[in-house]
């Protein structure tokens, strides 16, 4: 959280998320519990935590739900709603009742469905890029005394940028208001890649946190500039419905899950009614297309591993 708090281009998700998973299985063991319900409330622990940082109740727990895979049972349901409600509820008075982000009103027509289809095309290959190097830079973190000096080299590096452009400090959260409310820049494309650089060099050089956030940031940019590509080339299209469909299909894209890319959208905006529409049909493409990739990939790798062995053999 400290690293988070200096300003660290990463997600403050991951710590409250994993302290709530934790106090969830001290309670589990505690209580003496069987291990699939403590599996279950290690999980709500980890849901409650997301719930309260957000305030986004029924997004935590379809997290929870897909995420963590547990079991869709009504009696799980059920305590996993109550759990994450609460959460929010009781963290309510010190984060805020007010939804994250301010979105202009948007508008749909029929045209609205061709939009999502075109972003859902773009959007989630450009997350698939994303995921695979933020995963990576993850999965080989720094670790032991070199992580003191890779970590101040890299808070120098985004500390100089910080100095030329403030906006490169923080999770992404002022990045997305200020392109949801229309302050774009000529530079918007290089601060978006400068961005995704930042995140996936701080998780390299050791620093510990969550891609949502930024994830979501960078969707809403991806979005915002392929509309107004597609305005450029005579297609007109709402440039709110862009950059939430932008970062519906980037979160769907990176959590894995749709519903829980939607569910965060729609809680961290405020919109709802026919608008999730859209939303639903980019989520529905872009999960298509993940799991395409995702079987090409197995299908290079088995390939591979299997020359590999013949050319041990020979």
């Amino acid at each position: 959280m400290a690293i988070v708090a200096a300003g660290a281009s990463i997600g403050k998700e991951g710590a409250p998320r994993e302290l709530g998973a934790l106090f969830g299985g001290s309670l589990s063991k505690g209580l003496h519990l069987f291990i699939s319900d403590r599996q279950l409330l290690i999980a709500c622990g980890a849901g409650a935590g997301l719930a309260s940082v957000y305030q986004v109740p029924f997004a935590s727990a379809l997290f929870v739900l897909e995420t963590l895979r547990v079991c869709w049972k009504l009696k799980n349901i059920i305590i996993i709603l109550a759990t994450t409600y609460v959460s929010a509820y009781c963290a309510k008075p010190i984060v805020g009742e007010h939804t994250l982000y301010i979105v202009d009103k948007v508008t749909i027509d029929s045209s609205s469905f061709i939009q999502a289809i075109i972003l859902a095309l773009f959007v989630t290959a450009l997350a698939i890029i994303f995921g695979y190097f933020a995963k990576k830079a993850s999965k080989h973190h720094i670790t032991g005394k070199e992580i003191l000096w890779t970590l101040s080299f890299t808070f120098m590096i985004l500390g100089g940028l910080s100095a030329y452009l403030p906006i490169f400090m923080g999770n992404g959260q002022v990045l997305a208001q200020w392109i949801f409310s229309g302050n774009s820049s000529a530079y918007l494309l290089v601060i978006l890649i400068i961005k995704c650089l930042l995140v996936c060099l701080l998780l390299r050089s050791g620093a510990y946190g969550g891609t949502l956030m930024p994830s979501f940031a960078i969707g809403v940019g991806t979005g915002y500039l392929i509309t107004v590509l597609l305005g450029n080339f005579g297609f007109s299209h709402s440039l709110s419905l862009g950059m939430l469909l932008g970062a519906t299909v980037f979160l769907g894209t990176m959590l894995d899950p749709p519903l829980t890319g939607i569910a965060l959208v729609v809680g961290f905006t405020g919109i709802g009614g026919v608008i999730v529409f859209p939303l639903i049909l980019a989520s529905i493409l872009s999960r298509i297309i993940n799991n395409k990739w995702k079987e090409r990939s197995w299908i290079f790798i088995l390939s591979y591993t299997k020359n590999l062995r013949f050319q041990e053999l020979i």
